[in-house]
């Protein structure tokens, strides 16, 4: 991923369509790093989920889903337990070697899909839940991105210059060194998926930490 400003903002409109690799869905990929590699290092998606039935298997990936719209799903792991999504518990984290199942509670849903390669980081997101009442200071230093799953914000690096990022949008992240963000909602009911990459030999304290002012 080569960001020559500490930020880039990607709209859902610049996301590309593609199945799944089992052929019952259809996702919106985002970004892969390298980018267009079969065997990436990381990759951010948007993926419909229209009805019940199996995820596609990515062996040696860690992969973490986030809820974005519909009422939620489960997700069977046979042997190694369940997890529920619903708009109050939107997140789940797994090993993409697990057959995985899913089960929808109620209408077609999508989801944020994020996977990274097991061997290179550790996979994490912190959501954020942002109030029009003030700003919110986020710091971490790990390779990351933000994606707006409701709502509207505006986002700069420290006190630099500020970006714009609608419901569905991505803002990537430059790849080096410790970073500060600031976030400023600009609609009720916002909330930030903040995603990182650790590597391995990297403290899992750099997900990320945040204040609101």
């Amino acid at each position: 991923m080569q960001i020559a400003a500490p930020i880039r903002i990607v709209s859902r409109a610049e996301y590309r369509a593609m199945p799944w690799r089992n052929g019952r869905g259809t996702t919106h990929e985002i970004v892969r790093e390298p980018d267009g590699a079969a065997d990436f290092a990381w990759r951010l998606s948007l993926a419909d989920v229209p009805a019940s039935g199996p995820f596609s298997p990515f062996p040696g990936y860690e992969r973490i889903v986030v809820l974005v719209s519909g009422e939620g799903f489960a997700l069977d792991f046979g042997p190694r337990g369940s997890a529920r999504l619903t708009s109050a518990a939107r997140v789940a984290q797994f090993s993409g070697d697990w057959q995985t199942s899913c089960t929808l509670i109620g209408a077609p849903c999508s989801d944020l899909s994020w996977m990274v390669r097991r061997s290179d980081a550790r996979a994490a997101v912190t959501l954020l839940e942002l109030s029009t009442q003030g700003a919110h200071s986020f710091s971490h230093d790990a390779v990351g991105a933000f994606f707006c799953v409701s709502g509207g914000a505006r986002l700069a690096a420290g006190e630099g210059r500020e970006f714009a990022l609608a419901e569905w949008d991505t803002a990537l992240v430059g790849p080096t060194g410790a970073r500060h963000w600031r976030l400023r909602p600009t609609a009720a009911s916002t909330v930030i998926a903040c995603l990182s990459a650790i590597p391995q030999d990297q403290d899992a304290s750099s997900a990320g930490s945040g204040v609101t002012s």
